[in-house]
């Protein structure tokens, strides 16, 4: 697995290695609060706006406008982002590139009722149901 997305995104230390060997890490971090910056990368890894990006976790827009670079994020929404840096890092390795991935997450999907992937992922479950998903790809298993 390729441990630089979640690092690039979070940007904390002890990252590199948290997604694949310590979750314990990301549960720490997620407790302590990300930084802002985080949100502000995983929008830029995934191509969303800032206004894209507040609806798919526990925050509304305003609010993470108003935040100031450098202060810690809810609990909530310290979790959320994690677990979408995990999913986009899993996306990368499944497509082979961050491109393809943002592609699929826009596309309806059979599998998925006809819905694209990027409208489930405002909470854990759905989350959980798209890296399912990228594992049904990943190992050949059509639904």
């Amino acid at each position: 697995m390729q441990h630089s997305t979640v690092k690039n995104i979070l940007q904390e230390p002890a990252t590199a290695y948290a997604a694949n060997q310590n979750r314990l890490d990301l549960v720490i971090l997620s407790r302590k609060g990300i930084q802002l910056k985080a949100v502000k990368n995983l929008g830029e890894m995934l191509n969303l706006s800032m206004k894209e990006l507040a609806a798919l976790l526990p925050v509304t827009e305003r609010t993470l406008q108003r935040r100031k670079s450098g202060t810690r994020l809810s609990r909530s929404v310290s979790e959320q982002v994690i677990l979408l840096a995990e999913l986009t890092e899993k996306g990368v390795e499944v497509f082979g590139n961050i491109t393809s991935f943002r592609q699929w997450l826009r596309e309806p999907n059979t599998a998925l009722g006809g819905q694209h992937p990027l409208g489930l992922l405002d909470t854990a479950i759905g989350i959980q149901l798209i890296t399912d998903q990228l594992g049904k790809l990943q190992y050949g298993v059509y639904s």
